[in-house]
């Protein structure tokens, strides 16, 4: 553990003090935003002008109390031709009207500089191949970018879980689907749908049975067995999938309306639609009789080869959708001007708050939908930059690997002992489950949504 107090805890350092410092006066949300058009809630005045009982109660002269109420109440038919005034995103003061903004330029700071750690260390790696044996703090980084991400993904689970509409059905549907789904890949035979979890979760119960009894605190452990194993990684996988459908419900969405109004641009259309389909091919991938064993008996490579192609597919299909958020979220801003004109084919009347409020939410909810886009590209690379630096990490032998004299010998040993027991294979195999399992639900979920809508739609 000596790279703790040496190469990579400086240049972490640095690197953290010199983003903070640069990053500190840039907002990642004006990037993202800034250019784009948004509507402006129309005022009271303006939307009483189509209400008779709004324009009647401002020419009596009855009670103040009773007009201020009248005034407040009113109502205007819903196939008035309201028009919303719009602006540009120019700067910070647009920005910190949206919720959530902090929340992605913390993301963001923090993805860059896991990137950042991550290539720098694995360059002085590529120098010094000797300190392989050392903790990789790019890791760490990663960890933490994930864990951000999944809190915030939680967090909206929760929010949907406290409102009164289909939300919570929705939640819980998912959860349960996804939880069949997973138990029935972890349940295939692995000649089908290999992710090896059956042998490295061996070589993890070896190691951690050999390191329990050098330590001397369990003698006689029994591990759980490979089904129990896999039973818990699959509602973890439910979880996961449960977080994720939200976020994966608005793309559909919004790929959709972006393929309803880029109908005479092809190229556009092209690429929406690989966005959309193009996780299939991360799905497909992971099946060994036509991805792993057909394609490598066919171009003839090597294991490790085929693994790099498939991450380096797999980033750049998370790229491609990254970087069409100011599309979606366009999108998603023009829902304002939208929904009005959807209001009109309909009859009856609407309060001028509730036009006012939807106005309004869909300018201030923008900050979310751009986390609900980026958030799971994030996870999913952060986690292919992690299985490539374990493909690049040659074996070494953990009993060999140099110590810190700024640590104790025994925390030392025990320190490399416990790091010993999460293998290769067994943390190759939890990646690959997670890179997969993830990519298919994003891609299983927006392609329901962007049928769903479209034949909604088409109605």
């Amino acid at each position: 553990m000596g790279a703790l107090f040496g190469f990579q805890l400086i240049s972490t350092v640095i690197i953290g003090l010199f983003m903070s410092k640069i990053f500190s006066r840039w907002s990642w949300g004006l990037l993202i935003f800034k250019g784009l058009t948004f509507y402006i809630p129309p005022v009271t005045d303006y939307l009483g002008q189509f209400s008779q009982a709004y324009k009647d109660h401002l020419k009596k002269k009855g009670k103040k109390g009773e007009t201020k109420k009248a005034l407040e109440e009113f109502t205007i038919p819903k196939e008035s031709e309201i028009k919303l005034k719009s602006m540009v995103v120019e700067d910070d003061s647009h920005i910190h009207l949206m919720s959530h903004v902090s929340d992605i330029d913390n993301i963001i700071l923090l993805y860059f500089a896991s990137l950042c750690v991550y290539l720098v260390t694995e360059s002085y790696l590529f120098f010094y191949p000797s300190s392989h044996a050392d903790l990789h703090l790019a890791y760490i980084w990663s960890a933490v970018v994930v864990f951000f991400c999944t809190k915030f993904l939680f967090y909206m689970v929760i929010v949907y879980l406290q409102l009164k509409g289909g939300e919570q059905s929705l939640c819980i549907l998912a959860t349960f689907v996804f939880l069949v789904l997973a138990l029935t890949v972890n349940m295939t035979n692995e000649d089908i749908i290999g992710f090896g979890i059956t042998e490295g979760y061996t070589d993890f119960s070896l190691k951690f049975s050999q390191f329990a009894n050098s330590t001397g605190v369990h003698h006689d452990l029994n591990m759980p067995s490979v089904k129990f194993f896999k039973g818990c990684l699959s509602v973890v996988a439910a979880l996961t999938g449960a977080m994720l459908t939200f976020p994966n419900i608005r793309i559909g969405n919004l790929n959709n309306r972006l393929l309803n109004s880029y109908k005479d641009s092809p190229v556009k259309s092209v690429l929406l639609h690989f966005t959309i389909l193009s996780p299939l091919l991360i799905t497909i991938s992971w099946i060994k009789p036509f991805a792993v064993n057909h394609i490598r008996a066919q171009v003839d490579i090597t294991e490790d080869t085929f693994e790099l192609c498939r991450l380096g597919m797999v980033l750049l299909i998370v790229m491609s959708r990254a970087l069409l958020i100011r599309l979606y979220t366009q999108s998603h801003l023009n829902v304002a001007i939208d929904g009005l004109e959807t209001m009109r084919k309909e009859a009856g009347r609407v309060s001028y708050k509730s036009i006012q409020a939807k106005v309004s939410y869909t300018f201030q909810y923008s900050g979310v939908v751009a986390l609900q886009i980026l958030i799971p590209c994030i996870v999913i690379s952060q986690l292919c930059f992690i299985t490539l630096s374990i493909l690049n990490t040659p074996v070494v032998d953990s009993g060999t690997g140099a110590g810190s004299e700024f640590i104790p010998v025994a925390i030392n040993a025990a320190s490399i002992g416990f790091r010993s027991t999460f293998t290769r294979s067994f943390m190759l195999c939890l990646l690959n489950y997670m890179i997969w399992w993830l990519s298919t639900c994003c891609c299983f979920v927006s392609l329901l949504s962007t049928t769903y809508y479209h034949l909604v739609h088409s109605v």
